[in-house]
Protein backbone atom coordinates (compact mmCIF):
# COMPACT_ATOMS: atom_id res chain seq x y z
CA UNK A 1 0.00 0.00 0.00
CA UNK A 2 1.31 3.38 -0.98
CA UNK A 3 2.33 5.90 1.51
CA UNK A 4 -0.86 8.10 0.13
CA UNK A 5 -3.13 5.21 0.36
CA UNK A 6 -6.50 5.93 1.50
CA UNK A 7 -7.31 2.94 4.34
CA UNK A 8 -11.11 1.71 4.52
CA UNK A 9 -12.57 -0.38 7.11
CA UNK A 10 -14.46 -2.99 6.42
CA UNK A 11 -16.25 -4.22 10.04
CA UNK A 12 -15.48 -4.31 13.37
CA UNK A 13 -15.75 -7.41 15.38
CA UNK A 14 -15.81 -8.25 18.91
CA UNK A 15 -12.97 -11.16 20.11
CA UNK A 16 -13.16 -12.55 23.52
CA UNK A 17 -10.40 -13.08 25.82
CA UNK A 18 -9.32 -15.64 27.46
CA UNK A 19 -8.43 -14.75 31.47
CA UNK A 20 -4.98 -15.61 30.61
CA UNK A 21 -5.51 -12.70 27.96
CA UNK A 22 -5.06 -14.99 24.94
CA UNK A 23 -6.96 -15.15 22.09
CA UNK A 24 -7.64 -16.76 18.45
CA UNK A 25 -8.92 -14.90 15.48
CA UNK A 26 -9.70 -17.47 12.50
CA UNK A 27 -11.03 -15.71 8.97
CA UNK A 28 -10.98 -15.65 5.39
CA UNK A 29 -8.54 -13.52 2.89
CA UNK A 30 -7.26 -13.25 -0.40
CA UNK A 31 -4.59 -16.37 -0.83
CA UNK A 32 -1.57 -13.73 -1.72
CA UNK A 33 -2.38 -11.21 1.14
CA UNK A 34 0.07 -10.14 3.89
CA UNK A 35 -1.74 -10.06 6.92
CA UNK A 36 -0.42 -7.82 10.30
CA UNK A 37 -2.32 -7.19 13.50
CA UNK A 38 -1.29 -3.90 15.40
CA UNK A 39 1.79 -4.06 12.92
CA UNK A 40 3.51 -7.05 13.64
CA UNK A 41 2.84 -10.24 11.49
CA UNK A 42 3.39 -12.80 15.16
CA UNK A 43 0.94 -15.38 15.49
CA UNK A 44 -0.43 -14.78 12.17
CA UNK A 45 -0.89 -18.10 9.64
CA UNK A 46 -2.38 -17.77 6.35
CA UNK A 47 -3.16 -21.44 4.99
CA UNK A 48 -3.44 -21.98 1.09
CA UNK A 49 -7.09 -21.37 0.57
CA UNK A 50 -6.73 -18.12 2.38
CA UNK A 51 -7.78 -19.29 5.35
CA UNK A 52 -6.12 -17.53 7.85
CA UNK A 53 -5.81 -18.34 12.36
CA UNK A 54 -3.89 -15.64 14.77
CA UNK A 55 -3.21 -16.43 17.63
CA UNK A 56 -2.67 -13.35 20.18
CA UNK A 57 -2.03 -12.48 23.91
CA UNK A 58 -2.72 -9.31 24.99
CA UNK A 59 -1.68 -7.81 28.27
CA UNK A 60 -3.89 -4.70 28.70
CA UNK A 61 -6.56 -4.85 31.85
CA UNK A 62 -8.78 -2.67 29.92
CA UNK A 63 -12.96 -3.88 29.27
CA UNK A 64 -12.46 -2.64 25.80
CA UNK A 65 -9.07 -2.42 23.52
CA UNK A 66 -8.78 -1.76 19.50
CA UNK A 67 -6.55 -3.87 17.67
CA UNK A 68 -5.92 -3.15 13.83
CA UNK A 69 -6.03 -6.19 11.59
CA UNK A 70 -4.64 -5.25 8.39
CA UNK A 71 -4.52 -7.15 4.71
CA UNK A 72 -2.44 -5.81 2.46
CA UNK A 73 -2.83 -7.69 -1.07
CA UNK A 74 0.52 -7.44 -3.04
CA UNK A 75 -0.94 -9.05 -6.22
Amino acid sequence: MGENAEETPVSSQTVFVNEDGSYVINGLTEKSAVLTIDGKKDGITVYADGTFTIVGKTNSQEAEQTLLLKAEDTA
